[in-house]
């Protein structure tokens, strides 16, 4: 959704960055930039890979923000284990794994269609490489050099072609293309429920921390870092090619002719990140630092990858006038709307310019709630609740209260839609899945709100109360599981009081 504020002095107050004067930050060497490649910035753990390979993983994981370097790492271990010379059942081979036409594809279709569009556009080409490395002439697969680079130009083309605008967790949507072929993910806009593409994608996401630097790559954060900060830091650098405009906040995704890359203000450009994550932070620069029931205050010491960074620069130590902000993208640097010269760009954030304001450093909090309005949160139905209706007892709590029909049902907390629809027993379910690596499971709604691999917010409604699917009469059955299917459920009401709600 685009939004474009009234640019008066009003707005410019309640927006909460200053209006650029030319007075800025001076001109700073960009070692990360390099057209609209991304830079390393979260780094890969380079004593996990081949040492023959490094190079290669980096300039894989440096062509799109979906696919950053330890991802790479972790599906070519997945797909290979290292192994250049290995054939699968499929006939998929070398390194990467690819099958023979979709080899051809890269080499015949996809890189010199972006060469030809790059000219065109007067753009330099997406599947280009900083450290210099050029393709030879008509490539073999089982050359793992060539292999390892050919992996992260096809993800990053399933991410430009086929699923980067379907919304939802686009990672997991390229990983499943790269499996199962993007023209099916692309028809049924969420992850295959095969089981074999479904294990694979969770394999690799799970993976891509064994090949993370902990030290967070080129200075740091990523130790500690959570998967939505890091995610956060990947979307932000994927706009350095937006605009700054004053007021706005507009999304490449918007389609707006003007701004094709995107427009933000400082505030802007935070609130469009954070809302891609499912949070909903305020739209105001001193409320995005300052709002405890939004975020929680960091000491510099404790900074991570994805926190927000806000200065007070014209008096210059008021938290209560900060007029600029950012998103850390390691423990020193940040992205941030800067002014209409340099749009979207990283800074170091302690010294140089922004050194010698006072940072106040705040973290998004992840929030929880109830799945109902709040005098429908009593339990009728209790977890492990015998009768013959449950052959080894009841997996989930129920909600039955006296006129719950037809009542909205929220998601408890952020996290992305893994299935949305039509469930059997369950009659009409959604299945979110939360950044703990575990499942809410919401039943019997008589109708739905989400669409599978849809991000949603705390709060956020999913569905209507109902009676679908094998129901005695209008309820919410609820649970929470280690994994989206069946019978992998843990006890909801422990798990709900660990997150401070009393049910």
């Amino acid at each position: 959704m685009a939004r474009i504020l009234v640019i008066v002095l009003a707005s410019a107050m309640l927006a909460g960055c200053g209006i650029w004067t030319g007075e800025d930050e001076e001109d700073q060497e960009d070692p990360w930039w390099d057209g609209r490649n991304k830079a390393v910035g979260i780094g890969l753990n380079v004593t996990k890979v081949p040492a023959q390979y490094v190079q290669a993983v980096l300039d894989a994981g440096n062509i799109c923000p979906e696919a950053p370097p330890h991802l790479i790492a972790a599906q070519i271990f997945s797909e290979s284990g290292w192994n250049p010379n290995v054939t699968s059942h499929a006939n998929a081979q070398g390194i990467a794994q690819f099958i023979p036409g979709t080899w051809r594809e890269v080499f015949d279709d996809i890189i010199p269609n972006d060469k030809k569009a790059a000219q065109r556009e007067g753009r330099a080409p997406h599947y280009q490489f900083a450290s210099g490395y050029k393709f030879p002439e008509n490539p073999s697969v089982w050359n793992a050099q060539a292999a390892i680079r050919a992996m992260g130009v096809y993800d990053c083309h399933i991410v430009y072609q086929y699923v980067g605008d379907l919304g939802g967790d686009t990672r997991r949507l390229m990983l499943a293309g790269y499996n199962a072929g993007p023209p099916l993910i692309r028809l049924i806009k969420r992850v295959p429920h095969n089981g074999e593409t479904e294990v694979y994608v969770e394999k690799i996401i799970k993976l891509m921390a064994e090949f993370l630097d902990p030290k967070g790559g080129v200075d740091g954060g990523g130790k500690n870092a959570t998967e939505k900060g890091l995610l956060a830091a990947e979307i932000a650098k994927s706009l350095l090619t937006a605009e700054y405009l004053w007021g706005a906040e507009i999304g490449p995704e918007d389609g707006n002719k003007k701004y094709p890359y995107g427009a933000f203000d400082c505030s802007g450009l935070v609130h469009y990140v954070y809302q891609k994550l499912g949070v909903n932070l305020p739209r105001v620069a001193v409320d995005q630092i300052t709002q405890s029931q939004y975020v929680t205050a960091i000491d510099r010491k404790d900074v991570q990858i994805g926190d927000l960074i806000g200065f007070d620069t014209k008096t210059p130590n008021n938290p209560d006038r900060i007029d600029h902000i950012g998103i850390m993208i390691s423990t020193t640097q940040m992205v941030h709307a800067s002014n209409p010269r340099d749009g979207v760009k990283i800074s170091d954030a302690f010294t140089g310019h922004y050194g010698q304001f006072t940072p106040f450093i705040a973290r998004p909090k992840t929030t929880w709630t109830y799945p109902l309005p709040p005098k429908f949160n009593t339990i009728t139905t209790k977890y492990k609740s015998g009768g013959s209706r449950w052959v080894n007892g009841h997996t989930g709590i129920d909600f039955g209260a006296a006129g719950i029909n037809g009542e909205a049902v929220y998601a408890v907390g952020e996290g992305t839609v893994e299935s949305a629809g039509k469930a059997g027993a369950f009659g009409n379910e959604v299945i979110i899945r939360h950044a703990d690596n575990l499942y809410t499971q919401y039943g019997h709604m008589s109708s739905l709100k989400v669409t599978d691999g849809q991000r949603v917010s705390a709060g956020q409604q999913i569905g209507v109360v109902g009676s679908t699917g094998n129901s005695s009469g209008p309820h919410l059955h609820f649970e929470v599981r280690t994994s989206p299917k069946w019978n992998t459920d843990v006890d909801p009401a422990a798990w709900l009081r660990a997150k401070g709600l009393k049910v």
